[in-house]
């Protein structure tokens, strides 16, 4: 059965699956698989991109061209974690009753249909981009001989302290039995990965436009706005209420500075409140998601970021190809990768409020020394135009040349 039987205009053979969690939200892994790819398929790759749960379609904010989107589940029920089910663990379902029984069988279910799916590729390149999709696509293959199967790879797109903080180290330790390659985002991460599973992975950063965001964003020295952009999802890793009390103590002493904040998550009205209990209200603005961060950017004087684990920090390489320099927590070597301190950016103890205020407060004083990190800042980004990283996701997926955008596709449906 061909990927043309699946799903109406899905290429019968395509050479390259991503495979995500979800794609209708937005976020950095949505935003990296919508222009990964939008650059395959403009490189001649036939791209199909699968997501477990959703309704087939990329969120507004990060457009992937005509690349068709196949949805395994579309009947938006809440997945488990697709993780060995020990006996103590059965143990606890028995006495959670018959919903958790029926929540076990629907993730079962999603694993093999999705397996199913995978299995009718077996020429391709299947690229996990989130671990969650991973257990799924493994579980669901489990009866298919490796010889039958689609080639696999995994990419991570945390840091490695993440993984070890969140127990994603022991799921990453599992998955390598049966995927070809594990792939994070920049060399220090590789190294701490080989130390602990005694395998390093290959190093794949994520593109970023450098070359649009410089033409749009203009001169590096231009004149701002006195605001401070962020672009982060408002959840725990994310810290923001951290960054707010940071504000808190920068800004009454500079006044006519503003925090702007955009995205999306579970604690908007947690966010809300502790905006309301610091007495900021009137320069911080919670914006929610937006479809044109760069815009965002264009106009800021300040990019920050408070993260407690970063893999690479995407925002923070926008706001370089911006013009804009950083001040970060430091999330781990993809961040300093991007920020360095001093140079291009100022970098921050992880969770330390007074020192992300000082920071803050030094360049928002200093427009010339903002301007000189801009752009720095500007010149180190260069390394990760998203041309070369299309390029090299090309060699790695086949080692195809670059070549000519294959024929406009429709949108896929749920499978």
């Amino acid at each position: 059965m061909t990927g043309r039987d699946l799903a109406p205009g899905v290429p019968g053979a395509p050479g390259v699956v991503l495979v995500a969690d979800t794609l209708g939200v937005l976020g950095g892994v949505q935003r990296f698989v919508a222009a990964l790819a939008r650059g395959l398929a403009a490189r001649g790759l036939d791209v199909v991109c699968v997501e477990i749960e959703g309704r087939g379609a990329f969120h507004p904010g990060a457009p992937a061209g005509d690349v068709p989107v196949l949805t395994v589940d579309p009947g938006g029920r809440r997945l488990l974690p697709y993780e060995p089910v020990t006996v103590w663990q059965r143990a606890k379902l028995a006495a959670r009753g018959p919903a958790a029984w029926r929540a076990l069988r629907h993730r079962d279910a999603v694993a093999r249909r999705l397996g199913r799916l995978l299995a009718r590729f077996p020429g391709a390149t299947v690229v996990f981009t989130q671990l969650r999709a991973a257990e799924y696509g493994l579980a669901g293959l489990r009866r298919v001989a490796r010889a039958d199967r689609p080639r696999l790879l995994v990419q991570y797109h945390g840091s490695f302290d993440a993984a070890l903080a969140g127990g994603d180290l022991a799921r990453t330790r599992r998955l390598l039995r049966g995927v070809e390659e594990l792939l994070v985002l920049n060399d220090g991460d590789a190294d701490a990965f080989a130390r602990a599973l005694g395998r390093r992975p290959a190093v794949q950063r994520n593109p970023v436009d450098v070359r649009g965001l410089v033409a749009a964003s203009g001169p590096a020295g231009r004149t701002r706005d006195r605001r401070v952009v962020v672009g982060a999802r408002y959840d725990p890793e994310k810290d923001l209420d951290v960054l707010l009390r940071a504000w808190a103590l920068a800004v009454p002493e500079r006044p006519g500075w503003r925090l702007e904040i955009y995205g999306e998550g579970p604690r908007h009205a947690a966010l809300d409140r502790l905006v309301a209990e610091l007495g900021v209200g009137d320069s911080v603005l919670l914006a929610g998601p937006t479809d044109d961060y760069p815009g965002r950017l264009r106009r800021a004087a300040l990019s920050a970021l408070s993260s407690r684990h970063e893999g690479m920090g995407l925002v923070l390489a926008e706001a370089a190809a911006c013009a804009v320099p950083s001040v970060t927590t430091d999330a781990g070597p993809g961040v300093r990768e991007v920020v360095e301190h001093g140079v291009t950016g100022l970098v921050c103890p992880v969770g330390e409020a007074p020192a992300l205020a000082a920071a803050l407060g030094a360049l928002m004083d200093d427009q010339g020394r903002r301007a000189a990190m801009g752009r720095a800042a500007r010149e180190r980004v260069a390394r990760f135009d998203q041309e070369a990283v299309f390029d090299q996701w090309c060699l790695r997926l086949g080692g195809r040349p670059p070549g000519q955008p294959s024929q406009p596709q429709a949108k896929g449906r749920p499978v």
